[in-house]
């Protein structure tokens, strides 16, 4: 590597050190900054064994325990990492100025606001795709919507918007799930406008089939080339909603047992906030768990902190982010305390959580692994000087992580129904 490559790399790591890329991406971001960290993932699979039954035999007698003892069963989940890359490139101009100068200060503001935005939309991607299943889907269109011929269209669901910005290039699908066909082409976010229940996205282009033909209304909207590739299996997809037939997820068919392998499901939508925390909380104490942590929308924490201060019960406390090797994080969450049937549940705010589902369980059972840091910049991107772009005179920055999200005991969560 050059002096000159060095330099830059060493610049934007001085700039921005593994801690701050850590305080950056979990500040505002409960699920992600609480999830126990694992940098040591470094197998090709990573096999979750999931205990379904336990060695039954046992009776009053020795000789019936011995002629109905059957072996514990298990079901192992066969997890992945998932690879997400940010880029951003400087202008050409500067970079050579600052280094036919050795004047650095040319190119610190330029890299100090690309490298802070790069590090804050990787942020708000990962905190959507913790709560996901996978599919990568940031929002949905309305029924109403008209891609076809206006470059505007409306968000089903108001809290979305918070997960788009101006300059995304943007991708549709009909299913929002697993093993559809992307529609080919993308727009680009010109503007988000509408108002705060019914937000509107307008794309640079005339309208958005002219940049997807195949666009329609309803459609499922991605960030371009995530569909169906999110770096993180969420929420969603370890815990989601069934009556009893789950599925297969990673090689496991959770219909065997499904609350053991599914998580256990609650419908909500006739409690109130503290009724329905109890009850998940005691549905988790039922089968062996300890209910520490709530994760709720910042509208349901609102609706939660009024009903709790009128019954004079509020009360409050501090959780710092779980560390991450060697680095302890600088990031801490409010949470509501409230004791439940297995001690303190805190209860946390988090704006990516959606508004009509909450999650309950047991804080240690959830693990965000990487192969060593989560997100760091590249070093060595390219032989020589940085690397020049192909098509106009600047110089790019690359940032990477190679990642999953797995729950240990799904069996020890509930997930909650409730009214958005």
């Amino acid at each position: 590597m050059s002096v000159a490559t060095l330099n830059l790399y060493k610049l934007t790591r001085d700039l921005w050190p593994q801690k701050s890329i850590y305080d950056e991406i979990f500040k505002h971001s409960a699920a992600l900054g609480l999830a126990r960290k694992d940098t040591n993932f470094a197998e090709k699979i990573r096999y979750i064994a999931v205990g379904i039954s336990a060695p039954q035999g046992i009776a009053s007698t020795f000789q019936d325990a011995k002629q109905y003892k059957t072996p514990s069963t298990a079901q192992e989940f066969q997890i992945q990492t998932g690879t997400y890359h940010g880029t951003f490139s400087i202008d050409g101009v500067l970079y050579r100025r600052a280094k036919k100068t050795g004047n650095k200060a040319l190119i610190v503001d330029p890299l100090v606001r690309e490298s802070r935005n790069l590090m804050n939309q990787i942020k708000n991607d990962l905190s959507s795709f913790i709560y996901g299943d996978g599919v990568g889907a940031l929002g949905r269109m309305t029924a109403a919507s008209t891609p076809t011929s206006s470059a505007t269209i409306t968000l089903r669901n108001a809290a979305d918007v918070r997960k788009f910005d101006k300059g995304m290039a943007l991708q549709t699908e009909a299913t929002g799930a697993t093993g559809g066909t992307i529609n080919p082409g993308y727009v680009t976010v010109n503007s988000i406008g509408g108002t705060s229940t019914a937000p509107t996205i307008t794309v640079d282009q005339t309208n958005w089939a002219t940049g997807i033909p195949a666009v329609a209304a309803s459609d499922y909207l991605y960030r371009a080339g995530t569909y169906d590739a999110a770096p993180l299996k969420g929420f969603d997809a370890w815990l989601p909603s069934h009556s009893g037939s789950p599925g297969t997820f990673l090689g496991v068919n959770r219909n065997l047992y499904a609350n053991k392998l599914a998580g256990q499901t609650l419908d909500g939508t006739t409690m109130s906030p503290r009724q329905r925390i109890l009850r998940a909380a005691r549905m988790v104490a039922d089968v062996g768990g300890t209910a520490d942590l709530y994760l709720m929308s910042t509208s349901g924490w609102e609706k939660l902190h009024n009903e709790l201060q009128s019954a004079g019960m509020l009360r409050f406390s501090k959780v710092p982010a779980a560390s991450v090797g060697k680095y302890s994080v600088g990031v801490k969450y409010d949470a509501i305390e409230m004791i439940g049937p297995s001690g303190p549940i805190q209860i946390f705010a988090d704006p990516w959580c959606p508004d009509d589902v909450e999650r309950c369980g047991q804080k240690d059972t959830m693990v965000l692994a990487s192969t060593g840091d989560l997100v760091s910049w590249v070093e060595g991107a390219s032989s020589g000087d940085p690397r020049l772009e192909d098509a106009s005179d600047a110089y790019e920055v690359r940032a990477v992580g190679d990642m999953a999200f797995y729950i240990e005991a799904p069996w020890y969560w509930t997930r909650v129904s409730v009214t958005a």
